[in-house]
Protein backbone atom coordinates (compact mmCIF):
# COMPACT_ATOMS: atom_id res chain seq x y z
CA UNK A 1 0.00 0.00 0.00
CA UNK A 2 1.25 3.69 -0.23
CA UNK A 3 1.48 4.06 3.49
CA UNK A 4 5.26 2.55 3.23
CA UNK A 5 6.12 4.69 0.22
CA UNK A 6 5.14 7.83 1.70
CA UNK A 7 6.78 6.59 5.08
CA UNK A 8 9.96 6.19 2.68
CA UNK A 9 9.65 10.10 1.36
CA UNK A 10 9.44 10.92 4.66
CA UNK A 11 12.18 8.72 6.12
CA UNK A 12 14.24 10.94 3.08
CA UNK A 13 13.52 13.98 3.90
CA UNK A 14 14.56 13.52 8.00
CA UNK A 15 17.75 11.73 6.64
CA UNK A 16 18.29 15.17 4.53
CA UNK A 17 18.30 17.14 7.96
CA UNK A 18 14.76 18.78 6.94
CA UNK A 19 12.83 17.51 10.54
CA UNK A 20 10.91 20.31 11.38
CA UNK A 21 7.93 19.73 8.72
CA UNK A 22 7.41 16.04 9.19
CA UNK A 23 6.07 16.67 12.98
CA UNK A 24 2.46 17.67 12.24
CA UNK A 25 2.45 21.49 13.73
CA UNK A 26 0.30 24.09 14.64
CA UNK A 27 -0.29 27.49 15.44
CA UNK A 28 -3.56 28.57 16.66
CA UNK A 29 -6.58 27.58 19.29
CA UNK A 30 -9.98 26.41 18.71
CA UNK A 31 -11.69 28.57 15.49
CA UNK A 32 -10.09 31.33 16.19
CA UNK A 33 -7.12 31.89 14.94
CA UNK A 34 -4.17 34.06 16.80
CA UNK A 35 -0.99 35.72 15.11
CA UNK A 36 1.41 33.07 15.40
CA UNK A 37 5.09 33.48 13.87
CA UNK A 38 5.16 36.13 11.27
CA UNK A 39 8.02 34.33 9.26
CA UNK A 40 6.42 36.39 6.02
CA UNK A 41 4.72 39.52 5.76
CA UNK A 42 1.07 39.32 5.03
CA UNK A 43 0.12 38.73 1.20
CA UNK A 44 -0.62 41.36 -0.93
CA UNK A 45 -3.88 39.73 -2.22
CA UNK A 46 -6.00 37.60 0.63
CA UNK A 47 -8.13 36.34 -2.10
CA UNK A 48 -5.05 34.39 -3.17
CA UNK A 49 -5.14 32.50 -0.11
CA UNK A 50 -8.70 32.24 0.39
CA UNK A 51 -8.39 30.15 -3.25
CA UNK A 52 -5.50 27.74 -1.96
CA UNK A 53 -8.19 26.93 1.11
CA UNK A 54 -10.75 26.66 -1.21
CA UNK A 55 -9.28 24.45 -3.52
CA UNK A 56 -8.00 22.08 -0.54
CA UNK A 57 -11.57 22.47 0.47
CA UNK A 58 -13.17 20.91 -2.49
CA UNK A 59 -10.40 18.46 -2.95
CA UNK A 60 -10.74 16.83 0.39
CA UNK A 61 -14.57 17.15 -0.56
CA UNK A 62 -14.03 15.35 -3.93
CA UNK A 63 -11.61 12.46 -2.86
CA UNK A 64 -10.95 11.81 0.94
CA UNK A 65 -13.71 9.34 1.72
CA UNK A 66 -13.90 9.66 5.75
CA UNK A 67 -14.09 13.86 5.71
CA UNK A 68 -17.59 13.01 7.79
CA UNK A 69 -16.93 9.88 9.88
CA UNK A 70 -16.22 11.72 13.11
CA UNK A 71 -17.28 14.99 11.96
CA UNK A 72 -20.23 15.70 10.71
CA UNK A 73 -21.02 17.54 7.51
CA UNK A 74 -22.61 20.78 9.53
CA UNK A 75 -19.50 20.70 12.05
CA UNK A 76 -17.53 20.51 8.94
CA UNK A 77 -18.84 23.18 6.55
CA UNK A 78 -18.56 25.60 10.04
CA UNK A 79 -15.10 24.83 10.60
CA UNK A 80 -14.13 25.50 6.36
CA UNK A 81 -16.41 28.49 6.66
CA UNK A 82 -14.88 30.13 9.91
CA UNK A 83 -11.51 29.48 8.28
CA UNK A 84 -12.14 31.24 5.20
CA UNK A 85 -14.36 34.23 7.24
CA UNK A 86 -10.73 34.94 9.39
CA UNK A 87 -8.64 35.38 6.28
CA UNK A 88 -7.85 39.07 5.81
CA UNK A 89 -5.14 41.66 4.69
CA UNK A 90 -2.94 41.01 7.66
CA UNK A 91 -3.18 37.10 7.17
CA UNK A 92 0.08 35.54 5.90
CA UNK A 93 1.24 32.19 4.20
CA UNK A 94 2.16 30.79 7.77
CA UNK A 95 -1.51 31.62 8.80
CA UNK A 96 -2.85 29.50 5.82
CA UNK A 97 -0.73 26.54 6.60
CA UNK A 98 -1.39 26.80 9.96
CA UNK A 99 -5.69 26.70 8.94
CA UNK A 100 -4.80 23.96 7.13
CA UNK A 101 -3.36 21.46 9.99
CA UNK A 102 -6.12 22.91 12.11
CA UNK A 103 -8.57 21.35 9.69
CA UNK A 104 -6.86 17.86 9.51
CA UNK A 105 -6.70 17.63 13.14
CA UNK A 106 -10.19 18.73 13.90
CA UNK A 107 -11.18 15.93 10.95
CA UNK A 108 -9.19 13.14 13.50
CA UNK A 109 -7.11 10.91 10.48
CA UNK A 110 -3.59 10.55 11.12
CA UNK A 111 -2.78 9.79 7.55
CA UNK A 112 -3.95 13.46 6.29
CA UNK A 113 -0.50 15.06 6.12
CA UNK A 114 0.53 18.82 5.20
CA UNK A 115 4.34 20.18 4.14
CA UNK A 116 4.70 24.01 3.72
CA UNK A 117 6.18 25.64 1.12
CA UNK A 118 9.75 25.63 0.56
CA UNK A 119 10.46 29.22 1.67
CA UNK A 120 9.25 28.25 5.35
CA UNK A 121 11.11 24.91 5.54
CA UNK A 122 13.94 27.40 4.56
CA UNK A 123 13.31 29.51 7.62
CA UNK A 124 13.08 26.59 10.41
CA UNK A 125 16.18 24.98 9.39
CA UNK A 126 18.81 28.58 9.09
CA UNK A 127 17.20 31.19 11.34
CA UNK A 128 14.57 29.82 14.04
CA UNK A 129 14.94 29.01 17.45
CA UNK A 130 13.56 26.72 20.01
CA UNK A 131 12.77 25.55 23.13
CA UNK A 132 15.85 23.44 24.39
CA UNK A 133 14.94 20.65 26.56
CA UNK A 134 13.44 17.30 25.16
CA UNK A 135 10.75 16.34 27.48
CA UNK A 136 8.00 13.43 28.54
CA UNK A 137 5.01 13.67 29.34
CA UNK A 138 3.45 11.06 31.75
CA UNK A 139 -0.21 11.35 32.17
CA UNK A 140 -0.94 15.19 34.08
CA UNK A 141 2.76 15.52 34.78
CA UNK A 142 5.93 16.84 32.69
CA UNK A 143 9.49 15.79 33.33
CA UNK A 144 12.78 16.53 31.54
CA UNK A 145 14.21 13.42 29.60
CA UNK A 146 17.48 15.15 27.92
CA UNK A 147 19.47 18.69 29.10
CA UNK A 148 22.28 20.17 28.76
CA UNK A 149 22.04 22.61 31.86
CA UNK A 150 23.08 21.54 35.00
CA UNK A 151 20.29 23.09 36.82
CA UNK A 152 17.77 20.68 35.23
CA UNK A 153 19.22 17.30 35.11
CA UNK A 154 16.88 14.31 33.96
CA UNK A 155 13.63 13.66 35.67
CA UNK A 156 13.25 17.48 36.87
CA UNK A 157 9.22 18.10 36.94
CA UNK A 158 8.54 21.05 34.88
CA UNK A 159 5.81 22.84 36.16
CA UNK A 160 5.31 26.02 34.19
CA UNK A 161 6.89 27.60 31.02
CA UNK A 162 5.83 31.21 30.58
CA UNK A 163 3.74 31.29 33.12
CA UNK A 164 1.31 28.71 31.82
CA UNK A 165 0.88 25.69 33.57
CA UNK A 166 2.75 22.89 31.50
CA UNK A 167 -0.37 20.53 31.70
CA UNK A 168 -2.32 23.93 30.25
CA UNK A 169 0.06 23.97 27.59
CA UNK A 170 0.03 19.86 26.95
CA UNK A 171 -3.86 20.17 26.44
CA UNK A 172 -2.97 22.90 24.03
CA UNK A 173 -0.61 21.19 22.35
CA UNK A 174 -3.39 18.31 22.20
CA UNK A 175 -5.89 20.09 20.02
CA UNK A 176 -3.95 20.15 17.00
CA UNK A 177 -2.33 17.34 17.31
CA UNK A 178 -2.87 14.78 14.69
CA UNK A 179 -4.28 11.09 15.28
CA UNK A 180 -7.37 8.46 14.27
CA UNK A 181 -10.66 9.45 16.18
CA UNK A 182 -10.19 10.61 20.07
CA UNK A 183 -6.81 8.58 20.68
CA UNK A 184 -4.69 10.09 23.38
CA UNK A 185 -2.10 8.01 23.58
CA UNK A 186 -0.73 8.41 20.30
CA UNK A 187 -0.86 12.52 21.27
CA UNK A 188 1.18 11.71 24.17
CA UNK A 189 4.41 10.04 22.03
CA UNK A 190 4.00 12.77 19.47
CA UNK A 191 4.57 16.00 21.80
CA UNK A 192 7.29 13.38 23.81
CA UNK A 193 9.50 13.76 20.61
CA UNK A 194 8.51 17.27 18.74
CA UNK A 195 7.53 19.13 22.10
CA UNK A 196 9.51 21.92 20.73
CA UNK A 197 7.97 21.61 17.63
CA UNK A 198 4.44 22.32 18.66
CA UNK A 199 5.07 24.79 21.12
CA UNK A 200 6.93 27.17 18.67
CA UNK A 201 4.11 26.92 16.26
CA UNK A 202 1.05 27.43 19.00
CA UNK A 203 3.08 29.98 20.98
CA UNK A 204 5.28 31.78 19.12
CA UNK A 205 9.03 32.32 18.48
CA UNK A 206 10.69 32.81 21.61
CA UNK A 207 14.38 33.74 22.17
CA UNK A 208 14.25 32.98 26.10
CA UNK A 209 11.44 31.02 28.41
CA UNK A 210 10.77 31.74 31.92
CA UNK A 211 10.79 28.06 32.89
CA UNK A 212 9.02 26.63 36.90
CA UNK A 213 10.08 23.14 37.90
CA UNK A 214 10.14 20.89 40.69
CA UNK A 215 13.16 20.37 42.68
CA UNK A 216 14.02 16.72 44.26
CA UNK A 217 12.70 18.45 47.54
CA UNK A 218 9.61 19.11 46.22
CA UNK A 219 10.47 23.21 46.52
CA UNK A 220 9.50 25.06 42.96
CA UNK A 221 12.03 26.86 42.00
CA UNK A 222 12.57 29.73 38.61
CA UNK A 223 15.18 29.37 35.76
CA UNK A 224 15.37 31.31 32.28
CA UNK A 225 16.63 29.80 29.99
CA UNK A 226 17.76 30.43 25.60
CA UNK A 227 16.20 29.10 23.00
CA UNK A 228 18.43 27.34 20.34
CA UNK A 229 18.48 26.49 16.58
CA UNK A 230 17.26 23.06 15.05
CA UNK A 231 21.14 22.27 14.90
CA UNK A 232 21.38 22.18 18.88
CA UNK A 233 18.50 20.61 19.34
CA UNK A 234 17.76 17.46 21.72
CA UNK A 235 18.23 14.61 19.51
CA UNK A 236 15.66 12.20 18.91
CA UNK A 237 16.27 8.86 19.30
CA UNK A 238 18.29 7.01 15.85
CA UNK A 239 16.46 3.66 14.30
CA UNK A 240 17.64 0.40 16.15
CA UNK A 241 19.70 -1.39 13.94
CA UNK A 242 17.01 -4.06 13.81
CA UNK A 243 13.60 -4.55 13.50
CA UNK A 244 12.61 -7.81 14.03
CA UNK A 245 13.82 -10.21 16.85
CA UNK A 246 12.98 -13.57 18.52
CA UNK A 247 14.45 -14.58 21.55
CA UNK A 248 13.94 -17.22 23.26
CA UNK A 249 13.85 -16.31 27.80
CA UNK A 250 12.99 -19.80 29.50
CA UNK A 251 9.49 -20.92 29.27
CA UNK A 252 8.90 -17.34 27.26
CA UNK A 253 9.57 -16.75 23.63
CA UNK A 254 9.43 -13.09 22.88
CA UNK A 255 9.32 -11.94 18.55
CA UNK A 256 9.68 -8.21 18.41
CA UNK A 257 8.33 -6.29 15.03
CA UNK A 258 9.09 -2.70 15.10
CA UNK A 259 7.97 -2.12 11.34
CA UNK A 260 5.87 -3.79 9.03
CA UNK A 261 7.27 -0.88 6.33
CA UNK A 262 9.39 -2.71 3.62
CA UNK A 263 11.74 0.36 3.01
CA UNK A 264 12.61 0.67 6.55
CA UNK A 265 12.93 -3.10 6.42
CA UNK A 266 15.24 -2.78 3.68
CA UNK A 267 17.10 -0.53 5.32
CA UNK A 268 18.34 -2.84 7.90
CA UNK A 269 18.41 -5.88 5.35
CA UNK A 270 15.47 -7.52 7.07
CA UNK A 271 12.66 -9.41 4.98
CA UNK A 272 9.79 -9.84 7.59
CA UNK A 273 7.76 -12.53 5.19
CA UNK A 274 10.90 -14.59 5.17
CA UNK A 275 12.08 -14.05 9.04
CA UNK A 276 8.55 -14.39 10.27
CA UNK A 277 8.13 -18.29 8.58
CA UNK A 278 11.49 -18.92 9.83
CA UNK A 279 10.64 -17.40 13.42
CA UNK A 280 7.05 -19.65 13.52
CA UNK A 281 9.01 -23.04 12.24
CA UNK A 282 11.82 -22.24 15.26
CA UNK A 283 8.71 -21.74 17.20
CA UNK A 284 6.67 -24.90 16.31
CA UNK A 285 10.13 -27.04 16.54
CA UNK A 286 10.54 -26.40 20.26
CA UNK A 287 7.33 -26.80 21.53
CA UNK A 288 6.94 -23.41 22.55
CA UNK A 289 3.92 -22.44 24.59
CA UNK A 290 4.11 -18.70 25.66
CA UNK A 291 4.38 -16.21 23.28
CA UNK A 292 5.08 -12.56 23.64
CA UNK A 293 4.28 -9.96 20.43
CA UNK A 294 5.85 -6.95 21.02
CA UNK A 295 4.59 -4.29 18.37
CA UNK A 296 5.24 -0.57 20.47
CA UNK A 297 6.19 1.80 18.19
CA UNK A 298 5.65 0.05 14.91
CA UNK A 299 3.92 2.62 12.87
CA UNK A 300 2.94 0.29 10.03
CA UNK A 301 3.65 -0.64 6.51
CA UNK A 302 2.47 -3.08 4.11
CA UNK A 303 -1.32 -4.08 4.46
CA UNK A 304 -0.29 -7.97 3.79
CA UNK A 305 2.22 -7.98 6.49
CA UNK A 306 -0.70 -7.72 9.08
CA UNK A 307 -2.74 -10.13 7.28
CA UNK A 308 0.35 -12.61 7.12
CA UNK A 309 1.43 -12.55 10.64
CA UNK A 310 -1.79 -13.34 11.67
CA UNK A 311 -2.28 -16.25 9.79
CA UNK A 312 0.15 -17.61 12.17
CA UNK A 313 -1.53 -17.33 15.19
CA UNK A 314 -4.95 -18.40 14.27
CA UNK A 315 -6.19 -21.90 13.90
CA UNK A 316 -9.10 -20.46 12.01
CA UNK A 317 -9.89 -19.58 8.54
CA UNK A 318 -10.51 -15.55 8.94
CA UNK A 319 -11.03 -12.11 7.20
CA UNK A 320 -9.24 -9.28 7.33
CA UNK A 321 -10.94 -6.15 5.81
CA UNK A 322 -15.14 -5.74 5.59
CA UNK A 323 -14.41 -3.47 2.96
CA UNK A 324 -12.18 -0.96 1.30
CA UNK A 325 -14.58 2.19 -0.36
CA UNK A 326 -13.21 5.29 -2.30
CA UNK A 327 -15.26 8.07 -2.47
CA UNK A 328 -14.00 8.35 -6.60
CA UNK A 329 -13.30 6.46 -9.11
CA UNK A 330 -10.59 8.69 -10.38
CA UNK A 331 -7.74 7.37 -8.65
CA UNK A 332 -4.40 7.71 -8.98
CA UNK A 333 -4.09 3.99 -10.34
CA UNK A 334 -0.56 4.68 -11.52
CA UNK A 335 0.40 3.59 -7.52
CA UNK A 336 -1.72 1.20 -6.71
CA UNK A 337 0.52 -1.86 -8.76
CA UNK A 338 1.22 -4.67 -7.09
CA UNK A 339 5.08 -4.29 -6.65
CA UNK A 340 4.32 -0.84 -4.48
CA UNK A 341 1.25 -1.56 -2.96
CA UNK A 342 -0.17 -4.82 -1.38
CA UNK A 343 -3.69 -4.52 -4.25
CA UNK A 344 -3.33 -6.45 -7.26
CA UNK A 345 -3.06 -3.58 -9.64
CA UNK A 346 -5.74 -1.47 -9.40
CA UNK A 347 -7.74 -0.57 -12.17
CA UNK A 348 -11.13 1.06 -12.65
CA UNK A 349 -13.02 -2.22 -13.32
CA UNK A 350 -12.20 -3.16 -10.00
CA UNK A 351 -14.46 -0.75 -8.61
CA UNK A 352 -17.80 -0.69 -8.05
CA UNK A 353 -20.64 1.76 -8.23
CA UNK A 354 -22.92 2.07 -4.90
CA UNK A 355 -24.11 5.35 -4.19
CA UNK A 356 -23.59 8.96 -4.69
CA UNK A 357 -19.72 9.52 -4.37
CA UNK A 358 -19.33 6.16 -2.92
CA UNK A 359 -17.38 2.98 -4.67
CA UNK A 360 -16.33 -0.58 -3.30
CA UNK A 361 -13.56 -2.36 -4.37
CA UNK A 362 -14.27 -5.84 -5.29
CA UNK A 363 -12.89 -8.68 -3.34
CA UNK A 364 -9.91 -8.76 -6.54
CA UNK A 365 -8.67 -5.61 -5.96
CA UNK A 366 -7.09 -6.51 -2.80
CA UNK A 367 -5.82 -10.28 -0.81
CA UNK A 368 -7.05 -8.81 2.49
CA UNK A 369 -10.82 -8.24 1.24
CA UNK A 370 -10.78 -12.40 0.72
CA UNK A 371 -11.27 -15.41 2.97
CA UNK A 372 -8.08 -16.55 4.68
CA UNK A 373 -6.46 -19.36 6.52
CA UNK A 374 -4.27 -19.98 8.77
CA UNK A 375 -0.31 -21.10 8.29
CA UNK A 376 0.42 -24.46 8.38
CA UNK A 377 3.13 -24.04 11.22
CA UNK A 378 0.84 -21.41 12.98
CA UNK A 379 0.99 -21.04 17.24
CA UNK A 380 -1.25 -22.83 19.24
CA UNK A 381 -0.24 -21.77 22.73
CA UNK A 382 -0.71 -18.72 24.83
CA UNK A 383 -0.06 -15.03 23.49
CA UNK A 384 0.98 -11.61 24.60
CA UNK A 385 0.52 -8.38 23.43
CA UNK A 386 2.47 -5.08 23.84
CA UNK A 387 1.16 -2.32 22.53
CA UNK A 388 1.42 1.40 22.47
CA UNK A 389 0.49 4.48 21.10
CA UNK A 390 2.84 4.51 18.11
CA UNK A 391 1.17 0.72 17.55
CA UNK A 392 -0.34 2.64 14.29
CA UNK A 393 -1.87 1.45 10.44
CA UNK A 394 -1.31 -1.26 9.53
CA UNK A 395 -0.05 -2.59 13.15
CA UNK A 396 -3.37 -1.23 14.54
CA UNK A 397 -5.34 -3.32 11.86
CA UNK A 398 -3.43 -6.34 13.25
CA UNK A 399 -4.14 -5.81 16.49
CA UNK A 400 -8.04 -4.95 16.43
CA UNK A 401 -8.56 -8.50 14.78
CA UNK A 402 -6.48 -9.57 17.34
CA UNK A 403 -8.38 -8.08 20.06
CA UNK A 404 -11.70 -9.37 18.14
CA UNK A 405 -10.85 -12.63 17.88
CA UNK A 406 -9.13 -12.87 21.28
CA UNK A 407 -5.94 -14.54 20.30
CA UNK A 408 -4.69 -13.22 23.45
CA UNK A 409 -3.92 -10.57 26.12
CA UNK A 410 -3.27 -7.03 25.19
CA UNK A 411 -0.75 -5.14 27.68
CA UNK A 412 0.64 -1.72 27.53
CA UNK A 413 -1.09 1.30 26.24
CA UNK A 414 -3.99 2.03 24.01
CA UNK A 415 -2.77 1.35 20.33
CA UNK A 416 -2.92 5.10 18.25
CA UNK A 417 -4.27 3.84 14.98
CA UNK A 418 -8.39 3.22 15.38
CA UNK A 419 -9.67 -0.19 16.19
CA UNK A 420 -12.44 0.00 13.71
CA UNK A 421 -9.99 1.31 10.61
CA UNK A 422 -8.49 4.02 9.29
CA UNK A 423 -8.23 5.80 5.78
CA UNK A 424 -5.12 5.41 3.66
CA UNK A 425 -4.30 3.76 0.41
CA UNK A 426 -2.24 5.66 -2.49
CA UNK A 427 -2.43 9.28 -1.51
CA UNK A 428 -3.16 12.41 -3.80
CA UNK A 429 -0.61 15.20 -3.50
CA UNK A 430 -2.14 18.35 -4.28
CA UNK A 431 0.31 21.64 -4.28
CA UNK A 432 -1.56 24.92 -3.85
CA UNK A 433 -0.66 27.38 -6.57
CA UNK A 434 -0.44 31.00 -4.81
CA UNK A 435 1.27 29.53 -1.26
CA UNK A 436 3.01 25.89 -2.64
CA UNK A 437 1.82 24.45 1.14
CA UNK A 438 1.31 20.80 -0.32
CA UNK A 439 -1.02 18.68 1.02
CA UNK A 440 -1.65 15.00 1.02
CA UNK A 441 -5.00 12.89 1.03
CA UNK A 442 -5.49 9.48 1.31
CA UNK A 443 -8.18 7.76 -0.70
CA UNK A 444 -9.51 4.34 0.53
CA UNK A 445 -11.18 3.91 3.73
CA UNK A 446 -10.92 0.81 5.28
CA UNK A 447 -13.19 -1.05 7.87
CA UNK A 448 -11.50 -4.18 9.43
CA UNK A 449 -13.93 -7.10 9.87
CA UNK A 450 -14.29 -6.86 13.87
CA UNK A 451 -16.66 -6.84 16.14
CA UNK A 452 -18.86 -3.57 17.17
CA UNK A 453 -16.65 -1.44 19.76
CA UNK A 454 -18.42 -0.81 22.20
CA UNK A 455 -16.65 3.15 21.91
CA UNK A 456 -16.71 4.24 18.56
CA UNK A 457 -13.44 6.62 17.62
CA UNK A 458 -10.45 4.86 20.00
CA UNK A 459 -7.82 1.78 19.11
CA UNK A 460 -7.21 -1.30 21.05
CA UNK A 461 -7.04 -0.62 24.67
CA UNK A 462 -5.53 -3.28 26.39
CA UNK A 463 -6.43 -5.83 28.99
CA UNK A 464 -3.38 -4.59 31.61
CA UNK A 465 -2.86 -1.01 31.00
CA UNK A 466 0.82 -0.86 31.80
CA UNK A 467 2.64 2.67 32.04
CA UNK A 468 6.25 3.34 32.65
CA UNK A 469 7.28 5.69 35.25
CA UNK A 470 9.39 9.01 34.96
CA UNK A 471 12.35 6.89 37.22
CA UNK A 472 11.89 3.38 34.13
CA UNK A 473 11.84 5.63 31.70
CA UNK A 474 15.54 7.43 33.09
CA UNK A 475 16.55 3.94 33.78
CA UNK A 476 15.17 2.36 30.80
CA UNK A 477 13.45 -0.37 32.46
CA UNK A 478 10.78 -1.79 30.80
CA UNK A 479 7.91 -2.31 32.69
CA UNK A 480 5.74 -3.22 30.38
CA UNK A 481 7.98 -6.87 29.01
CA UNK A 482 8.57 -6.98 32.74
CA UNK A 483 4.72 -7.24 33.59
CA UNK A 484 4.41 -9.16 30.16
CA UNK A 485 6.33 -11.55 31.48
CA UNK A 486 5.08 -12.26 34.86
CA UNK A 487 1.98 -12.87 33.09
CA UNK A 488 3.25 -15.69 30.43
CA UNK A 489 5.17 -17.53 33.42
CA UNK A 490 2.96 -17.69 36.22
CA UNK A 491 5.14 -15.58 38.27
Amino acid sequence: MMRDIIRDKKRQVLKSGIIIFLLFLFCFSSTSFKPGIKINEAVENPDSLRNDLNIFRDKLNAIFPSLNRYLDKKATDHLFDSCYASINKNTTETDLFNMIKFIMSAVKDGHLSATPSLKMVNYFNEKAVFFPLKLVFIEDKTYVISSSLSGLPPGTEIVSIGKRPIDQIRKELFKFTVSDGYIETKKYKVLDNSFPFYYFRVYGEQKQFDVEYRTKKGKLRYIKIDAVPIGKFPQLETEPDHLLDLSFTGDVTILTIKSFDRSALKETNEDLPSYIDKSFQAIYYKKARNLIIDVRGNGGGRDLYGSLLYSYLTNNPFSYYRSLTSKTSDLPYDQFTSPATSYNNLDISMLENIGPQEFKLKSIAHPNLNPMEPNRTNFKGKIWFLTDGLSFSVTAEFCALAKSNNLGVFIGEETGGGYEGNTSGANVEVILPYTGISVSIPTIRYEMDVIKAEVAGRGVIPDHIVKPGIKDVINKKDVQMEFAIKLATGK
